[in-house]
């Protein structure tokens, strides 16, 4: 095609490998899949351990208030 339209054929092959390298660049559906994939991963993550830290606050809270209360 581009040889068609008068470019030479060094011009050309030249044309067509910036294509194919700028188009290994493009970000594929399947790319941003895996990355939604691996987000939601780590917010899962990430919110179990908030949870845990929560229950150890709460168990640190009550063993701090015990040993107001029953410690002289």
């Amino acid at each position: 095609m581009l040889k068609d339209a008068g470019i030479t054929p060094e011009h050309a092959e030249a044309i067509a490998n910036v294509v194919v390298i700028r188009r290994s660049d493009l970000t594929t559906k399947t790319d941003i899949a895996f990355l939604k994939s691996n987000i939601d991963s780590l917010r899962n993550l990430l919110e179990n351990k908030i949870n845990n830290l929560r229950w150890t606050m709460v168990v640190v809270g009550g063993i701090i208030v015990a040993l107001v209360k029953f410690l002289p």
